[in-house]
């Protein structure tokens, strides 16, 4: 029982001096729980200042602006308009000389998947002539039209009717069908 007593104390003890802790450093500091440590007298001073800047910059700005008159305006305008239209032409010629680049490199990409695509028709080509015409005629099925199409036309006339042989109508009359 004494033991008891004893922890409760200290546990109420413990508590309290953590909340008074807690209390005493978060009215001190700015933000103890983002670990922001700064004084809130420095950080407040600090803000004033900058305001009080901020306040005297603009009044500067202003009475700047009542100093000018209409004369200097319009030939910052012309000269403002004569900067704008030589960027744009810049930036127009940039544009023009990126979709050049554009089209270049898309051009080169349908070349390469060109070649690449015809050298795995003929890869393929020698497979489905090696197989059997059922087998052959069972993977043309899952293929999309323009691949089967390609195979077919390519291949052995012998083999290539041996294969179309084995095809349901609608398929066969779908790759022969002239585009």
């Amino acid at each position: 029982m004494k033991n008891i007593i004893i922890y409760a104390v200290l546990f109420s003890a413990a508590f309290i001096g953590t909340t008074i802790g807690i209390y005493t450093y978060n009215n001190k500091y700015v933000d103890m729980f983002k670990f922001d440590f700064r004084e809130k007298a420095v950080v407040e001073q600090a803000l004033q200042d900058s305001l009080a800047k901020i306040t005297s910059d603009s009044l500067a700005v202003a009475d700047s602006l009542k100093l000018q008159n209409a004369d200097s305006i319009a030939v910052k305008d012309t000269t403002v308009n004569k900067v704008d239209s030589t960027l744009i032409n810049q930036y127009e010629q940039k544009i023009s000389e990126k979709e050049k680049e554009i089209e270049s490199l898309k051009n080169k990409m349908t070349q390469k998947n060109s070649a690449k695509y015809q050298d795995w028709l003929k890869k393929t080509i020698k497979l489905y002539e090696a197989m059997e015409a059922t087998k052959a005629a069972e993977y043309i099925k899952s293929m999309s039209e323009d691949e089967a199409r390609d195979i077919i036309y390519s291949m052995k006339q012998k083999k290539a009717a041996e294969i179309l042989s084995k095809l349901d109508t609608e398929k066969v009359q779908r790759l022969t069908k002239a585009e």
